[in-house]
Order: structure tokens, then sequence, then C-alpha cells
């Protein structure tokens, strides 16, 4: 069982005794932030690559999946074959991706370097689809000969840490006049390489925390509240997005687009680009950020209230200048002049019995 689900957690306190506690609230909740990287992908990565779509709804289904099961402790099956099948299918597609430039680029794009790339890249999707059959219906589970649970954190991490050195090499390699993508301009280039380094070291320091944490928490008073599997669910996929920038902008040669990225505070924190078919557009790679969109809708809305409010007040002056201005009728100036409850009525009866007493 994993470390809060053993002691509690930060949200039990450091006095609870070790059993087995449900919800775990901390991993539960972190979970959605890994279908939130999946569903940014989505919407704002203008990639035309099938396979990359399918890698960022498995984050979603893997999101789901591990909220259920560090909730409920439910579908925890779906939530490990989730996992594996997304990190097979981004090392692949890395893998992918990388024989394809390299092939290229050494045949000059040439028939011989599409089937070198074909026979390449064939051999290890069979390879990765043949060992995903047997890990989720072939392994064994449970008793004596239960390997599953074993090959779990193999079949999860060597694929993360092959896309983490191809993509390395590809940074590498990109700094070679032969290996340069011509729709790719040098300030993209240094745009996606920042993103790359920067989500290596948060997938890093994810894992370290997962690490100390489920290793340690029996041991240690500290690790048994420190929410290292919770940092794990926020900052894996948080870097696993940032890697995932450089491989998915290879295919701009294929699809001979030029991607063009958005800047300002929050698509600097989640990347975010556009492909563009005009090769001029590198002049300008200043886009509209989402909050500079929000702001143009706010704009736009007050604008539109501030003009229906002052034809509501110019309706209201109109209305109540017309009421002003129309005359009473004449039963009720007579009936207000002899009310005896009137004001005008007792003043003008008190004068005039002043004037009597004088005379």
């Amino acid at each position: 069982m994993w470390c809060e689900r053993r002691f509690g957690g930060m949200f039990r306190g450091a006095g609870a005794e070790e059993g087995d506690y449900l919800p775990e609230y901390a991993n539960s909740w972190s979970a959605l932030c890994v279908g939130f990287s999946g569903l940014h992908m989505m919407v704002f990565w203008d990639s035309s690559s099938p396979l990359l779509r399918l890698v960022q709804a498995l984050f979603v289904v893997n999101s789901w999946s591990s909220f259920l099961f560090h909730h409920y402790d439910r579908l925890g099956n779906v939530d490990g074959d989730s996992m594996v099948m997304a990190s097979l299918l981004l090392s692949g597609y890395v893998t992918d991706e990388f024989i394809r430039a390299v092939a290229h680029r050494l045949k000059h794009g040439t028939s011989e370097a599409r089937k070198l790339w074909r026979l390449c890249t064939g051999f290890i999707w069979i390879v990765l689809a043949t060992f995903f059959w047997w890990f989720v219906g072939g392994a064994p589970a449970e008793g004596e000969k239960g390997v599953k649970g074993d090959v779990f954190e193999i079949a999860f991490a060597i694929p993360i840490v092959l896309t983490a050195i191809l993509s390395f090499i590809t940074g590498v390699l990109w700094r070679r006049p032969w290996f340069k993508n011509e729709y790719i301009c040098p300030r993209v280039q240094t745009t996606v390489l920042r993103y790359f380094y920067a989500g290596l070291i948060m997938c890093t320091i994810g894992f370290g925390c997962w690490y100390l944490s489920e290793t340690q928490c029996g041991s240690s008073r500290f690790f048994k509240l420190f929410p290292g599997h919770a940092i794990w669910h926020v900052m894996m996929p948080w870097g696993c997005q940032m890697m995932m920038v450089l491989p998915s902008v290879m295919t701009a040669d294929i699809d001979k687009t030029y991607p063009i990225f958005r800047s300002g505070v929050y698509f600097s924190m989640f990347p975010a680009y556009d492909m563009s078919l005009d090769p001029n557009i590198h002049k300008e790679i200043y886009q509209p950020t989402l909050g500079q969109d929000l702001k143009v809708i706010a704009q736009s809305t007050s604008k539109t209230l501030l003009a229906h409010s002052i034809t509501v007040a110019r309706r209201m002056k109109s209305q109540l200048e017309l009421s002003m201005s129309a005359p009473l009728p004449p039963q009720d100036v007579k009936s207000n002049m002899q009310s005896p409850k009137s004001p005008t009525a007792r003043s003008s009866t008190s004068i005039r019995k002043r004037s009597e007493g004088v005379v």
C-alpha cells in the first residue's frame, strides 16, 4: 500500500497508527492534475499526430482512474495499465520521430530513408505492443508467480527514461547544421529546449519525492506526513508535458508548417503553440495570451453592460420627467385641499383663526 494509505498522511496528523486509511485525500485530489495536463495539451497544442493525441487522452484516463483508486480503492488496474500504456506509447512516439529525423538527414529524404525509418520503427512498435499485451493480459498479478506488481515500476520508468535520453540527444544534435529542421527557427528551438530542460528537472524532483516518501515513511516521522506521492502527481505530468514539446514539433517538416509559441504568464508555465503556413510569421512571435483573451472578453462585456445601463437610466429619467409634468386630476386636487389631515389645510386654518383673533 502507498504511504498515505498506511499512515494517514498529512491530513490525519502524525499520531495516526499504521493501518488502512481511505480515502487518501492528498493522493486522490492531486491526481486531477494529470488530467489537467492532458486536457491542456489537447486544447492548446496544434499537432496533427493522432498518436500524440492518444497519449494526451491517456493522461485524462489515468487522472480519473487514479482518483477512484486512491479515494475509493476502485479501478486500480486501470490506473496502473494506463500509466504503462501512456509511457510505452510516448517512448514509441519519441523513438519513431527520432529515427525518422536521423534517417531523413542521413539519406537526404530519399525513398531509402523512408524505408529505413519504416523497418526500424516497425520492429520497435512490434516489441512494445507485444510487451504491453503480456503486461495487461498475460502477466500473473497474484500468487507466488505474481510478477505484474514488480514489473509495473520498471515498465513505467524505463520508457520514460528512454524518452528523456532520446529527447536530450535530439537537443544536442540540433546544434549540428545537418540535423536542423528548416521549419523551426532558432528562437523557437531555444524555447523548445528551455521547456525540455525545465520538464526534465521537474520529473526528477517528482520522482525523488515519490521514492523517498514511499520508501522512508515506515521509519521516518517526517515522511509519514510528507506528501511525496501527491507531489509526484503534480510534477510528473507537468514535467512530461514540457518534455513532450520537443518531439511534438519535430513533425513540422512533414506538415510543412512553422510552430509559433504563445506568450504570457500562463503559457510560460504550460506551453502552447500553433502551426502556421506563413514563414514570415516568425518575424512576430508574440501571440495573444490567455490573459489577454480574457481581458478582451471582460472589456467587451463591461462595455455592453455599461451601454445597457445607460439606456435603462435614460428611459427611467424620461418616464420620471413625463410623470412629473403631467397635471393632477381635478378630483384629486379638491380632495387634497379639503382633507383635514393635509398639512396645507391645517396651516391655512390656523392662520385664519389667528387673524380673526387679532381683529
